[in-house]
């Protein structure tokens, strides 16, 4: 989207509303949301998601793996909130690397219950 709006927008207005920082060096407004959406929301909302899986080895892999993501996209919120962005790459490591190894083993999981559900709804009808 920054692309686009951008070259087809003339004037200097767009390309200082689409800046990462301003002329100071500051964070500007698009920055913080952004970071605040994958760093402080979304790490609380994988460490939620941890809570929900329990049973066996595969969800006990999948709850420390989102556990795991969430601790690391908290930790990122060090950064923006000491002003040196080194200390977001735990954040980077948490949703761009932990997370989508999850999404594997939560695909692994959904389709063996998936299974699961079947055959057990094939041979026994519950009747209301």
């Amino acid at each position: 989207m920054q692309l686009t709006a951008v070259r087809r927008a003339p004037g200097q207005l767009i390309n200082e509303t689409f800046a990462l920082y301003d002329p100071a060096g500051r964070l500007t407004p698009v920055l913080a949301a952004d970071l605040a959406a994958w760093d402080f929301f979304f790490g609380f909302a994988l460490l939620f998601a941890a809570t929900i899986f329990r049973g066996d080895k595969l969800q006990s892999a999948v709850r420390v793996g989102l556990f795991a993501g969430g601790i690391l996209c908290l930790a990122g919120v060090a950064g923006p909130a000491s002003g040196n962005l080194r200390f977001q790459y735990p954040a980077i490591a948490g949703y761009a690397f932990v997370f989508p190894a999850i999404c594997l083993l939560l695909v692994l999981v959904f389709m063996r219950d998936k299974n699961e559900v079947s055959t057990v709804s094939g041979s026994d009808q519950v009747s209301l």
